[in-house]
């Protein structure tokens, strides 16, 4: 199996390659190989590699900055996602794209499921879900996988902000009325490879799904969970004050859906997949990081 991975530098991307298949061909071109702004050099690349499964992590991420910077973001995160479709269907090959709860407005009082309608309240929302229908119209053997909140243990994601502001303040103002899955990249990679094969083998079922982390929690609680099991593990050397706000409070740029719990029904009814336990994965990376602080300031132990 020939795999191409694009936007394999950034969290989701490195986790696949971590645990790619030993048995399947992976390619992760660069930017100067395949560059979303230029989407030319995207259906270039796959006509020269012909792959049997595409992969696309690579994504326009800032969410707030894409307030004032509409073009670029809709140019990576829906215009290039049409020739990117049209490439991959034209390979034949099973395309799997990674989408976002963002595409949502946040107002149910329930989980959303995939058959729930996109109302966006931001630009990257709405470049999201413009990217999701580019593709759905234009590559049949598709697989959106539609994810919140994702954390590893290196990026600049949610728990290292966390970790970092520990270490300088002695009080966090953390948003308590968004509710969401925090969702372990490693977790999401290891579902990603498992529909790739299931997919493939089976010729489907296709179409969009839901995949998060479990307990759903808000961020002031997830700060919480962070901070308390890192002092906890010595991972931190003090516990500062978590103090919760809303978001209006916090004020950011984009408008957020204070509702981000997605519904992961249908990908185990289908693909056998359940729900991730991130306090497991966040344990294990804060343990690691514990073990890196000692180690650092206890070298001969």
């Amino acid at each position: 199996m020939k795999v191409v991975i694009f936007g394999a530098n950034g969290q989701v991307g490195r986790a696949l390659l971590a645990s790619k298949p030993p048995d399947w061909q992976i390619l992760a071109p660069a930017k100067n190989e395949a560059d979303f702004l230029q989407p030319q050099s995207i259906a270039d690349y796959l006509l020269l590699n012909s792959p049997q499964l595409v992969i696309n992590c690579a994504a326009y991420t800032a969410v707030d900055k894409a307030e004032t910077d509409p073009e670029q973001c809709v140019r990576i995160n829906a215009s290039a996602c049409e020739q990117l479709a049209r490439a991959a269907a034209a390979a034949d090959a099973v395309l799997i794209h990674l989408s976002t709860d963002y595409v949502f407005d946040g107002l149910l009082d329930r989980p959303y499921r995939e058959e729930d309608s996109p109302a966006p309240l931001s630009v990257y929302g709405q470049s999201k879900w413009l990217g999701e229908q580019s593709i759905a119209a234009n590559c049949a053997k598709h697989l959106i996988v539609r994810t919140s909140w994702f954390f590893d243990a290196d990026s600049n994601n949610f728990v290292n902000t966390m970790l970092r502001l520990a270490a300088s303040k002695s009080e966090l103002r953390v948003v308590a009325d968004q509710v969401g899955g925090p969702t372990p990249a490693s977790e999401l990679a290891r579902v990603i490879w498992h529909l790739a094969r299931q997919s493939v083998e089976r010729n489907g079922p296709w179409g969009v799904y839901h995949f998060s982390g479990q307990p759903f929690i808000s961020w002031y609680e997830f700060a919480t969970s962070i901070l308390t099991e890192a002092y906890r593990l010595g991972a931190i050397d003090r516990m500062p004050k978590v103090t919760p706000i809303s978001a209006s409070e916090f004020g950011s740029p984009a408008q957020r859906p204070a509702n981000s719990r997605l519904d992961c029904y249908k990908i185990k009814a289908l693909y056998g997949v359940s729900a991730a336990d991130w306090q497991c994965e966040l344990g294990k990376i804060l343990e690691a990081k514990a073990r890196a602080v000692n180690s650092a300031t206890n070298p001969g132990s």
